[in-house]
């Protein structure tokens, strides 16, 4: 599902009542934080939120366990929590353009994950 450019400020609430969505982008849009709701999507393997304005990840994102791609360049994201080491699937990071305090805290959380910063 693409919802690129929509001026969204949050992720629609309706998104989590489709149970098989694979991807989701929703890049340049206004969006602050992902929402405890998020946890629903069971199959998402890609998630795409570059150039918002995130700030802060729910530890909920643990339940994303099929995410492989979770890409959130150009955002307000300070910390990310540790709960992201439990997204075995994850092959792919980027979080470029965000003020990150504890990179060396995620390498070690996702050994094998290719995180850009």
């Amino acid at each position: 599902m693409d919802l690129d450019n929509n001026q969204l400020d949050e992720i629609p609430k309706g998104i989590t009542e489709i149970k098989n969505l694979e991807h989701l982008t929703a890049n340049d849009n206004k969006i602050q934080n992902i929402s405890d709701e998020i946890k629903s999507l069971k199959k998402i393997r890609g998630l795409y939120l570059d150039n918002n304005q995130i700030q802060h990840i729910s530890t909920e994102i643990i339940a994303l366990q099929n995410l492989e791609n979770l890409y959130l360049k150009n955002n307000q994201i300070q910390t990310l929590p540790k709960e992201i080491g439990k997204l075995q699937k994850l092959e792919a990071l980027d979080l470029e353009e965000n003020p990150i305090q504890n990179q060396e805290e995620i390498k070690k959380l996702l050994p094998n994950c290719t995180i850009y910063f």
